[in-house]
């Protein structure tokens, strides 16, 4: 399988590239700007870590034409004040999409995501590596073999060296036959040559998140679908051995529709789950909102919230932990990029959203300042890369919709204090002036001819 897909990659294309600058700030600030990267068609970005540099390596996919739905992976390499250092594209005839990326241990990257159709002749997971320049060092492919799909959402670079790759295990069903879902993971060597794989589940899960836990055993976050309400589904929590065998799994609702997107391991040896919550899904409305979880170290619901949901659709697709072991969530809220800051317990802090139209990915910098991408519109070419970089408190303000925790200036406290003192003194005045109106003649001499 790996073998075919050769073709796809004989080259690393160099993509032209034209860069679209907003900056947030004065430029001596420095701390707080948004910038977007595309080219004459439409580009996606779907995950974004900071570099051993400083810098910052977006990866997503690039449309091949503004006509078309063919795509290649794009990965993006900057500096620390977003400016671009160099881009490159990875892929053939077909269609490629990626959506992770990691730094290996000899400074390079790895990146991932599906290519369709693979060497299988159906979708199957595609893992690139690069050298530090961008490079492409190797490429294999994962799948099934004729009749499947294979579907790739996380990676993690291991503790021996080699990868483990998260995603959904698609067998397709024939005539009316549905098909079968699972969650899957692939496990690598450092070369990217496949040593074990696992599905789990019952026929209708997949898998969005992975972290390795420190007895080499995995943790899989994602979803399961019920077998009989249609539009009712579950988070789904999964832990294996250090062999990818499963020792537990557990899944958590409210109702509806409820998928998880995103996981991180919490201080006390627990989880922390986030993803999309829709109780109304089954009866065919609602509204989505952010819903996190969190668990003991043995799977078992500890607390939940929700954010959001109650007038706006908004879904969330990262989570990170934060340095004063809170919870920073990136998502969409009807059409905008949402971060929301919670503390530990989920207490939310402050939420801001941003004109960029999604975020799909965020990670918290040493400074404190968060970092965000996702996809913004411009009338030329549709959608761009976006990079958007915050200070601790989300501020970014040429690229917020509103101020973190600011209402309209008009429903705020001090504007309608000064409105009432403002209108007071007028009332005041008016009365002063009506009470002290005294009814005067005004006489006017008149002069006389002279005769």
């Amino acid at each position: 399988m790996n073998r075919v897909l050769i073709f796809l990659l004989l080259s690393v294309l160099l993509f032209s590239v034209s860069v679209y600058t907003e900056k947030c700030v004065e430029a001596d600030s420095g701390s707080q700007w948004m910038r977007s990267y595309g080219g004459p068609n439409r580009e996606e970005a779907e995950c974004v870590i900071q570099s051993n540099d400083g810098g910052f390596v977006i990866v997503g996919y690039s449309a091949r034409s503004s006509a078309s739905n063919s795509h290649d992976f794009w990965i993006v390499k900057t500096d620390s004040n977003g400016d671009m250092q160099w881009n490159r594209t990875y892929g053939g005839t077909d269609n490629e999409e990626a959506y992770c990326v990691v730094q290996t241990t000899d400074g390079g990257y790895a990146v991932v995501g599906d290519v369709n159709p693979g060497p299988s002749g159906g979708t199957d997971i595609l893992l690139v590596k690069i050298n530090v320049n961008g490079d492409m060092q190797w490429n294999k492919t994962y799948g099934g073999g004729v009749g499947s799909e294979s579907h790739a959402f996380s990676l993690i670079q291991t503790s021996d060296g080699g990868y483990a790759i998260a995603g959904s295990f698609v067998l397709v069903g024939l005539g009316s036959q549905p098909h079968t879902i699972n969650m899957y993971l692939v496990k690598t060597d450092s070369s990217g040559n496949k040593l074990w794989e696992r599905t789990y589940g019952v026929n209708r899960d997949f898998a969005r998140s992975l972290i390795q836990m420190s007895d080499g055993g995995y943790v899989l976050a994602g979803g399961v679908n019920d077998a009989v309400v249609v539009g009712r589904s579950s988070f789904e929590l999964v832990k294996t051995n250090g062999n990818g065998y499963k020792e537990w799994s557990k899944t958590y609702e409210r109702g509806g529709s409820n998928i998880a997107y995103s996981m991180v391991q919490s201080s006390d040896g627990g989880y922390v789950l986030v993803g999309s919550s829709n109780p109304g899904a089954t009866s065919g409305g609602g509204l989505s909102a952010f819903w996190l979880v969190k668990t003991d170290a043995g799977g078992t619901m500890v607390w939940n919230k929700t954010y959001g949901g109650t007038k706006t659709y908004d879904v969330p697709y990262c989570l990170c932990k934060t340095s004063d072991q809170g919870y920073a969530i990136a998502g969409a809220s009807d059409g905008n990029a949402w971060l929301v800051k919670t503390n530990s317990d989920g207490s939310l802090q402050w939420d801001v959203k941003y004109k960029a139209k999604v975020a799909h990915s965020v990670i918290q910098l040493s400074d404190g300042g968060f970092a965000l991408v996702g996809y913004t519109e411009n009338s030329a070419t549709g959608w761009d890369f976006v990079l958007l970089k915050t200070d601790n408190g989300g501020k970014c303000p040429e690229a917020e919709l509103s101020l973190p925790g600011e209402k309209p200036f008009w429903t705020q406290t001090w504007f309608l204090t000064a409105m009432a003192v403002i209108i007071g003194g007028i009332v005041a005045g008016v009365v002063f002036v009506r009470r002290h109106q005294k009814n005067v003649v005004i006489k006017t001499a008149q002069s006389e001819s002279p005769t």
